[in-house]
């Protein structure tokens, strides 16, 4: 589960491309607020249990290491789109930001540096990940979780026509 920062998101999904997929002709304004908690919805159970193990809509995080985990290579939420800042309280309870690091953005998604000697604690990454350009499967598995959804058809909309539509996107191991 991907915990941001971010209080609202704009979700890949609008109001009115779902609706002209469902074919929803009439402008009921009672059911907006439902359609796009469904939105809401498929694109979480897609980030989280549909097996794309990244994050869709961009959005700021902040993750914690330890010194153990910081003699390896750390990996972030996938797409990386920027580090912001990796920062740490010294000895003195000081905030100190490490500038030194090195980072691979995109789907690989990984930060590295050297633990500073006067850390004391975790080290904070603060970080932006998401798709820049929402692939057109994973805007398509959207849509038909809500259709499911909309017309109570299954009981899990991520279902198997929908892991098929996002197969392109899926990584299995970098």
């Amino acid at each position: 589960m991907f915990i941001s920062t971010d209080e609202q998101v704009e979700e890949p999904v609008n109001l009115e491309g779902l609706k002209a997929y469902l074919s929803l002709r009439d402008n009921r304004l009672d059911e907006d607020s439902y359609l796009m908690q469904l939105v809401t919805t498929a694109r979480t159970m897609l980030e989280n249990e549909g097996g794309l193990e990244r994050v869709i809509v961009p959005r700021s995080f902040e993750l914690e290491f330890t010194e153990d985990d910081c003699r390896r290579v750390m990996h972030l939420y996938r797409p990386l789109l920027e580090v912001e800042a990796i920062t740490y309280t010294d000895a003195e309870g000081e905030e100190q930001e490490i500038t030194e690091y090195g980072v691979e953005l995109g789907i690989r998604a990984e930060v590295w540096f050297e633990y500073p000697e006067d850390a004391v604690g975790d080290i904070t990454v603060r970080f932006t990940s998401g798709y820049e350009h929402y692939p057109p499967c994973i805007i398509l598995a959207i849509k038909m979780m809500c259709r499911a959804m909309y017309e109570r058809t299954v009981d899990n909309p991520l279902t198997p026509e929908v892991r098929d539509v996002i197969q392109p996107e899926v990584i299995y191991d970098l």
